[in-house]
């Protein structure tokens, strides 16, 4: 059903992110989205992906639609802490959280004799690494006999509880190599 049968409005809201932007051009070519969707009853807002606050400022100054970020944001991936989450609550923009689950390991499934092949990123970061790897580990097995104990959850419900939590943050975002837990 793509439009409400209440006052019309639509059950959808687009966002459309841009991974660093070039040019006021291929903005302007996103913006001109806003009137088809509008035709439409869609809602977009607009914001640039995994931009440093001080870009993000020069794009809202090019146009003032944009209405969000996208960055990675979980238990242990707390950069935007600083600076990131502090400007969005000042501007009153929406936060896409990206990464809620760490690249999986915050799902509980993950094992010290865990393999990353092809072209898995997890090849090459750190905290896929010895000895950092089974220090994550054990701080995952902590957090999930936290939250079978206090919640009777487990890890990934919280990880996931924890980030929409978060003052700023409007959606917990989390992607899958494989359908299988």
């Amino acid at each position: 059903m793509l439009h409400s049968s209440r006052k019309g409005y639509s059950n959808y809201s687009v966002r459309i992110l841009r991974h660093r932007p070039k040019t006021r051009g291929r903005l302007a070519l996103f913006l001109d989205a806003d009137e088809i969707l509008a035709k439409h009853r869609f809602h977009a807002c607009h914001g640039p992906a995994s931009l440093p606050p001080e870009k993000r400022t020069f794009h809202l100054l090019i146009h003032p639609d944009i209405s969000c970020a996208n960055d990675t944001y979980n238990f242990f991936e707390r950069q935007i802490d600083r600076d990131v989450l502090p400007y969005v609550r000042e501007k009153n923009l929406s936060t896409l959280a990206y990464g809620s689950l760490c690249r999986g390991l915050l799902t509980g499934t993950m094992k010290p004799d865990t393999k990353f092949t092809g072209d898995d990123l997890r090849q090459s970061d750190p905290k896929f690494q010895p000895p950092r790897f089974t220090q994550y580990l054990n701080a995952v097995q902590q957090l999930d006999d936290l939250a079978q104990t206090r919640y009777g959850k487990h890890v990934m419900d919280l990880a996931v509880r924890w980030v929409l939590d978060q003052p700023g943050i409007t959606a917990a975002l989390w992607g899958a190599r494989s359908w299988k837990l």
